[in-house]
């Protein structure tokens, strides 16, 4: 994991209150590096949402999604965050407002480029989805 130094040497303040629980179990040290830290999720299903919402609880510096795929009755089962209203909309676009509500310290942001989706469905054998 990289992180800039300059930003994980500093000071900066950790809501105690809100993270107790993590710094008991992980110190000040690996806070300071996690709220350092830029992450992106592609994929919102049942296990892309599950640990963007686990990412975003735990406090890191911006949480960035990424799934254009439009929101399928099938997803209502497993998608915590989705309604059946959103169906047809945008996985991504109906999920991050969803997300950001669970931590006000972490921004949520949607990335839109389909880049992510070329580089990744080259690198992964066929059939595997």
């Amino acid at each position: 994991m990289q992180v800039d130094e300059s930003v994980a040497g500093t000071t900066a303040e950790i809501d105690e209150s809100l993270y107790s629980r993590q710094l008991y179990v992980l110190g000040h040290e690996a806070m300071k590096r996690m709220s350092a830290s830029n992450v992106l999720i592609v994929g919102l299903k049942g296990l892309g949402v599950e640990i963007a919402k686990n990412v975003a609880l735990a406090g890191v510096k911006s949480l960035t999604l990424h799934d254009p795929e439009p929101a399928a009755w099938a997803d209502l089962s497993s998608q915590f965050f989705l309604h059946p209203e959103d169906v047809g909309k945008p996985r991504d676009q109906v999920t991050a407002p969803r997300v950001a509500e669970l931590n006000a310290y972490t921004p949520v942001h949607i990335h839109q480029s389909p880049r992510y989706v070329a580089v990744l469905s080259k690198e992964w054998p066929s059939g595997v989805r």
